[in-house]
């Protein structure tokens, strides 16, 4: 009982962390550098401009942040 109940809050956090990231703002720079660290440079704070992030911190910004065709770096 308790494994069944562990599998249904695991399902429905990842369905949660999926709508979360479908409504995610597109990065609309050039992302040089990939770590959490050099995103939360500039958007935990609003330096340089950017828009403060809504949300807690999560690990990787580029799961649900994606890179628009505009401005991507060479990869």
């Amino acid at each position: 009982m308790k494994l069944k109940r562990m599998f249904v809050v695991m399902a429905m956090a990842l369905l949660a962390l999926s709508a979360a990231c479908k409504e995610a703002p597109k990065v609309s720079h050039a992302v040089i550098n990939k770590s959490d660290a050099s995103c939360l440079s500039c958007h935990q704070s609003g330096a340089t401009g950017a828009p403060v992030m809504s949300h807690s911190n999560y690990d990787n910004c580029l799961r649900c942040h994606k890179e628009t065709g505009k401005g991507q770096a060479n990869k």
